[in-house]
């Protein structure tokens, strides 16, 4: 995979060439747009700390996209405890949701990636803390389900959101939006407490979204009633 960036003021493309196809799924999920037989996509020039994402994105991007694509094995453990660490010595407050909050109470779950929450006051400490690991800038999003996203590669993506909007839990909840915030369980892993959306509400998620497989593997651990 060939990495390449072009200042297009006011933004600066990121861009792939000689992708392996078996990737391509992947970056489409995740918002490449595929342009002149490679793949492209954009962020504000004056995003915060570009300069820095751009240098990770060099080196971490192909490892990262490999992981998304299925390619590579996706060490979410390591993941999670170099974030935890880090976030603890710096006194960040968060929380886990998604697959990787399901994967610390079943077994059986593997995460792709992992979904981490943060206080909106903190954004900048995030982005200081986590400037080495930056691999998609820390942006306010405009007005989309959360108030900031961002991506870091910390062995794996470990995506980073902030301030999930009322929309999210409408017309019934989800597991990173305002409800779940509200109702968040502690579970203790390596040292770290981390919180986490209720197991219920997860399989509840996973069925909505045609997971049914997954709600199962929860419902499982929950047990009856």
């Amino acid at each position: 995979m060939k990495i390449s960036f072009a200042s297009k003021l006011p933004v600066v493309l990121f861009r792939l060439d000689e992708v392996d196809p078996q990737l391509d799924a992947a970056l489409e999920a995740a918002v490449w747009q595929r342009i002149d037989g490679g793949w492209q996509r954009d962020y504000p020039a004056d995003a915060p700390l570009l300069d820095r994402v751009m240098l990770t994105f060099s080196a971490y991007g192909e490892r990262m996209i490999r992981q998304m694509g299925g390619l590579d094995p996706i060490p979410w453990e390591r993941a999670l405890e170099a974030w935890a660490d880090r976030a603890q010595a710096a006194g960040i407050t968060w929380w886990l949701t998604g697959s990787g909050a399901t994967a610390l109470r079943v077994p059986a779950v593997t995460p792709h990636d992992l979904d981490v929450m943060v206080d909106p006051a903190q954004i900048d400490l995030v982005r200081q803390t986590f400037a080495d690991a930056l691999i998609e800038p820390l942006l306010d999003t405009g007005g989309w389900v959360v108030r900031s996203f961002g991506v870091l590669f910390l062995h794996a993506r470990i995506d980073i959101a902030s301030d999930p909007l009322p929309s999210v839990d409408d017309p019934v909840p989800g597991d990173f939006g305002p409800y779940a915030a509200s109702h968040l369980e502690t579970v203790v892993w390596r040292g770290h407490i981390i919180r986490v959306p209720p197991l219920s509400l997860q399989a509840e998620v996973n069925h909505r979204r045609g997971r049914i497989a997954r709600a199962k593997q929860i419902e499982r651990v929950i047990g009856p009633g």
